[in-house]
């Protein structure tokens, strides 16, 4: 694989190939809603833009809740790296801060690029019942060179989610998805069908944070995929990098 990949905590992923970085549901603060609050090395780079924090292009968010979003420190971020001379490449859906040039794709569905990288989102509902399934959410697909990583952030999926992906990518590298969508019927059929090289489960509190027995269910549900799929699922490591390639940065 020559994308790098780390992932934060709870659902912050960033991948980055061929000078082009992308950081998706990376500033949060989940401390309130049962998740994690960002690790304290990683609140320290981003105060300073160092590190993986210099080399993003595009900050994109799934959806506005505050364990994928935290309002105050991602403006302060996109200030100072407007001052550094690196105007990001900012989105969510129905985000009025969002300037990102979108093509419409039809079925739900956009095209972003951002430099080297092509993000392919598609409209989804929040799992949960009310408030949640009414506020606007996406689901992305991420194509970096030859390679291409679903992720999927708070949707409910389905079969038809898959297929309207692989339109756009036939073979996906790794699907990342979280406990819900590995529990559930319909979610397992779409992860199943995604036919990724890889899953892994992401967007879970660190063990110490997790208060609503998160990593519990998830367990479960790993073990329900995979006895029903004879799939094997990762379990993706809090502020660590996909196979250790922190090299290819």
């Amino acid at each position: 694989m020559e994308t790098a990949i780390f992932h934060i905590g709870n659902a912050g992923l960033f991948f980055y190939r061929n000078g082009t970085g992308i950081l998706i549901d990376g500033i949060y603060d989940g401390s309130k809603v049962g998740m994690s609050a960002m690790p304290e090395a990683w609140m320290a780079d981003l105060k300073q833009c160092r590190g993986i924090l210099q080399q993003v292009d595009g900050l994109l968010f799934t959806h506005l809740h505050p364990d994928h979003y935290q309002e105050q420190l991602t403006a302060a971020y996109c200030s100072q790296m407007a001052e550094r001379g690196r105007q990001l490449t900012v989105y969510a859906p129905d985000w009025e801060a969002s300037h990102a040039e979108v093509h419409d794709l039809g079925e739900d569905m956009c095209r972003i690029h951002i430099k080297n990288a092509e993000i392919i989102t598609r409209r989804t509902i929040h799992d949960g019942g009310e408030p949640w399934k009414n506020d606007p959410h996406e689901t992305f697909l991420v194509k970096m060179g030859n390679e291409a990583f679903f992720v999927s952030g708070d949707g409910v999926l389905s079969v038809e989610d898959a297929t309207a992906f692989h339109r756009y990518a036939y073979h996906i590298d790794i699907a990342f998805v979280n406990l819900y969508q590995l529990g559930s019927e319909s979610g397992m059929e779409c992860i199943h069908a995604l036919d990724a090289d890889r899953i892994v489960l992401y967007h879970l509190p660190a063990q110490e944070d997790d208060t609503c027995h998160y990593w519990m269910i998830g367990m479960q549900a790993v073990e329900r995929f995979t006895g029903t799929y004879g799939e094997e699922v990762e379990i993706a490591e809090h502020m660590a990098w996909i196979d250790a390639q922190v090299e290819r940065t």
